[in-house]
Order: C-alpha cells, then sequence, then structure tokens
C-alpha cells in the first residue's frame, strides 16, 4: 500500500474494507488491480483501460463476498487468472472506436458479463458533467459506494491540470479523503493518489463514475 500523503483525519478517510483483495501476484511483484498493458493484441492494449478495470470490479466483488465468486475464478490470484478474467471482460466491455466512453457502455458490458455467469449484477453511475463541478455530489457517491465496500471505476475523459493521470482512461479507485478529495486508484497496476477537486475544476471533458454490486 503507498502512504497516502493525501489523507488527513481518520474520520475522514474512507476506503474499501480489503483494499489487498486487489492485489494480483506475479513472481518477483504484486499488482494493485490490472494493467492493460498485458493484453497480447496491440488494440487491446491501446484501448482496453474499460475492461481491465471491469475486470477489476468483479475480481473485488469474488473474494470479497463468497456469493459472488462465481464471477471469475481467482484460483491463486496470479497474474494468469487475472489476464484470463481481462481477456473475457473485453468480449463484454468491448472498446469502439473511442474506446469505452460512457458509463453506460461500461456498466451495460458488466451486467451482461454477470448475467453469462448466472450472476447478476447492478451499476451504480455518477455522470461528471464539462463545467459543472458539483464536489459535494461526487463526494456524496464515491462516499456511498466505498462504505457499501465497492471499489469504484472512474472514467476520465480529460486530464485537466493532472499530470499524472491520463485522458480518455479508466482507472479504479478504493479510497478518498472527504476533506480534500484526495483519491487512491489503481492505474496500470499501480496504486497512486489524485486530487480529485483540481480534476473536477479543470477537466474540459468530464467523465463518469461506476460501481458495480449484485442485483439483488
Amino acid at each position: 500500500m503507498i502512504a497516502r500523503s493525501g489523507f488527513g483525519r481518520a474520520d475522514s478517510n474512507v476506503s474499501i474494507l480489503s483494499p489487498k483483495l486487489l492485489s494480483v501476484t506475479a513472481p518477483g511483484a504484486v499488482y494493485m488491480g490490472g494493467s492493460q498493458e498485458w493484453y497480447e493484441g496491440a488494440w487491446q492494449r491501446r484501448a482496453g483501460c474499460g475492461p481491465t478495470v471491469a475486470a477489476g470490479l468483479v475480481w473485488y466483488l469474488a473474494r470479497s463476498r463468497p456469493t459472488l465468486a462465481p464471477l471469475c475464478d481467482i484460483g491463486d490470484a496470479g497474474q494468469a487468472r487475472f489476464l484470463a478474467l481481462m481477456r473475457d471482460m473485453f468480449c463484454y466491455v468491448t472498446p469502439g472506436s473511442q474506446g469505452v466512453n460512457t458509463a453506460r457502455r461500461f456498466s451495460d458490458g458488466a451486467r451482461r458479463y454477470g448475467a453469462a455467469r448466472a450472476v447478476p449484477l447492478a451499476a451504480r453511475t455518477f455522470e461528471i458533467r464539462r463545467h459543472d463541478p458539483d464536489e459535494a455530489a461526487l463526494r456524496d457517491f464515491t462516499v456511498g459506494c466505498l462504505r457499501d465496500d465497492l471499489p469504484v471505476g472512474f472514467l476520465n475523459l480529460s486530464n485537466g491540470a493532472l499530470r499524472d493521470l491520463d485522458s480518455w482512461h479508466w482507472v479504479l479507485l478504493s479510497a478518498l479523503e472527504t476533506e480534500t478529495l484526495t483519491a487512491v486508484i489503481c492505474d496500470q497496476g499501480q496504486e497512486k493518489e489524485i486530487d480529485m477537486a483540481l480534476w473536477m475544476r479543470t477537466t474540459l471533458l468530464g467523465g463518469a463514475l461506476v460501481a458495480l454490486e449484485a442485483d439483488v
């Protein structure tokens, strides 16, 4: 786990319950979530951030909730198992010419993936519109998901002033400092912190947040 430098009082830190369940092991390395660079094909590596993050959400659900274990074969929680899940997910959360550029494309595909495994999934979504920096609404949505032990997929269509985040890109959000809106994300298998408040103020195109859960 990274040192969460932007995090303040303990009561303002909100996280999924077991971040280590996002881990993926490989010889000599431990990743947090997957990386689209693991795909074999050039197009998959270029456009595969959406299915990679969807795989991370499903991976966590399957590891943290016994009733959702049929979502995927965790096995030894190794890189080969996660890559197999990424390959499967690509068939459902499938990038088009502009990638997976909407919350609906992401969530519809993830629900189809769950249905194919007889595990109905529902999606919580939050659209972040351009020049509409509703920080309170983003905070409330994200905190609600994390407190229900649901990691969040974050679609960033324009990185604004953030230099440590690619544009037109999905990452997995696992924790939030509610006063500063500093978020812990998993991006390309690594954990890092980003300033969500700065992103909201400077993004040119907005984005979305998506969480998956059992459809009961």
